[in-house]
């Protein structure tokens, strides 16, 4: 398992952090690398990462990747256990990964919305919910997913608000469509980070909504 993490103060970094669990009696050896990318680099000791797990227990695990373009990308790694043969790992990095959430009041989104000085532009995806999601429930998914905050709620719409590490600012109303039905719109002054996080924003709820049931 693993997560990431981001600050707006860092323009080209983020953080990377797994949890690597031993359930045997003894103690367990890691040895993980990970390869860059012509846009991103990893900071790792030259071979990799040697983490040693203790018998049943878990260890966080962290490293910093150093990343140029914001886009959407999946990087491969070796892992290995207590010397044996390497098995490929992937890790997959939406453009999520480099989004912060930022608190702005009511007027400032607007006014940002309506800028003419600064261009944005227009993604939009329709997602499928729950018969019985609200719109602020849809809306704090959608927040969680995105790493955005909501701003307010106007009418029968949400608005949402980030900014990513290179202080590109991202634009979200979610408005109610029919039962079980919702519009997302995705405004940003970098057109693949919009195109991006509507795709992340699709892909979140389809497999929220495929995902059984725990009274299954």
């Amino acid at each position: 398992m693993y997560e990431t993490s981001a600050s707006i103060n860092e323009p080209n970094r983020f953080y990377l952090t797994m949890t690597l669990s031993n359930t045997s009696a003894g103690p367990l050896q890691v040895a993980l690398k990970i390869n860059g990318t012509l846009n991103m680099k990893v900071v790792q000791p030259q071979g990799g990462v040697n983490v040693s797990v203790p018998s049943r227990s878990s260890t966080l695990s962290s490293m910093t990747l150093l990343v140029t373009t914001l886009a959407s990308q999946k990087v491969d790694g070796a892992l290995s256990y207590n010397g044996g043969p390497s098995q490929k790992v992937s890790f997959a990095f939406g453009c999520s990964t480099f989004m912060v959430p930022v608190k702005l009041d009511r007027d400032q989104f607007q006014n940002l919305l309506t800028s003419n000085t600064t261009p944005m532009s227009l993604a939009s995806t329709v997602i499928k919910v729950s018969d019985s999601d609200t719109l602020r429930t849809t809306a704090e998914l959608l927040a969680t997913a995105l790493n955005i905050a909501i701003i307010d709620t106007v009418g029968q719409a949400v608005c949402l608000y980030g900014s990513s590490i290179q202080k590109h600012p991202v634009c979200v109303l979610i408005k109610q469509k029919t039962t079980g039905s919702m519009s997302v719109d995705i405004k940003c002054t970098d057109g693949s980070i919009s195109g991006g996080l509507s795709s992340e924003a699709k892909e979140f709820f389809v497999a929220r909504n495929s995902a059984p049931s725990l009274l299954d």
